[in-house]
């Protein structure tokens, strides 16, 4: 069966003959509805129950046995977002008090709440649907205003520091228009030497194109890789659920030869299939 790797944990799908699979596939727990059955191989870990759960929003999530079993998970997150979405339109009166209801700042305050809190607004999926909430304090445009209207002039727009994180005060800062589409989530970041940088910005850096500081990135190469290729042309490097480990590593993290692993690669092989497939044992 297929092997699933997620937050640093390994799991391995049961067949679905198994009689623990035929008992809980199809299985409800409020807006979730069982599709797999897991058990966690981690090495040094106990192997637990989890299941791959389709939500009734469209989204898959991964939920360990007693989530199901008891009933304790709803939803793939979407239940809270749309109950967070409630409370706030109920707050609507309230945040007319202030009397800046025609203003800029408190346009920008509203598309915020909307994007965040509306699974039907333009941009939810990008906010809401990736679970980015605003905290509950701002849910009261007042509050908002006390802690971010000192700061704010009409040529400014909110940016988040951390932009997998929530709007809060500790993680937003007001920047110019200009700033923000060079910020955008479709702009390429890198991690380098304890740096969050633009490929544009790295590439410039290390005085290479970035269509050359893309390819070595995609080879696998990091840190002083980026600057010294050659000395890395022997590695193979594989990329898998967004985690990148040299071939060596994924077969003993599977069990396999790594030899197995490199035959399936040369033979033209997705990596999805290289590390889930299993590999028969003679």
């Amino acid at each position: 069966m297929s092997m699933l790797q997620f937050n640093g944990d390994l799991f391995e799908e049961l067949d679905e003959d198994n009689v623990i699979s035929k008992k809980w596939i199809g299985s409800v727990s409020h807006w979730l509805t069982v599709k797999k059955v897991y058990q966690r191989v981690t090495p040094g870990k106990a192997k637990q129950r989890y299941y791959m759960c389709l939500c009734e929003c469209g989204n898959e999530k991964l939920v360990h046995g007693d989530g199901i079993r008891k009933k304790r998970i709803k939803s793939c997150g979407c239940w809270k977002v749309i109950i967070d979405s409630q409370k706030a339109k109920q707050m609507g009166d309230s945040n007319l008090k202030h009397g800046k209801s025609n203003t800029r700042i408190y346009r920008i305050w509203s598309h915020m709440i909307e994007r965040c809190h509306e699974p039907k607004a333009k941009d939810f999926k990008n906010y809401g649907g990736r679970g980015i909430k605003v905290v509950s304090r701002w849910h009261d445009f007042s509050n908002f205003y006390s802690d971010m209207g000192g700061s704010y002039s009409n040529n400014l727009t909110i940016e988040r520091i951390n932009v997998d994180d929530d709007y809060s005060f500790n993680n937003c800062k007001w920047i110019t228009m200009q700033d923000q589409q060079m910020n955008k989530r479709n702009t390429s970041y890198i991690d380098y030497q304890g740096e969050k940088l633009r490929l544009l910005d790295l590439a410039k850096r290390l005085n290479l194109s970035v269509a050359t500081l893309r390819s070595r990135l995609k080879q696998g190469h990091y840190g002083a890789q980026l600057t010294e290729p050659r000395k890395y042309q022997g590695s193979l490097m594989l990329t898998y659920k967004g985690e990148t480990k040299h071939i060596d590593e994924w077969a003993a993290l599977l069990g396999v030869r790594e030899g197995a692993l490199r035959n399936r690669y040369y033979r033209g092989w997705e990596v999805n299939r290289i590390i889930e497939e299993p590999i028969k044992k003679h």
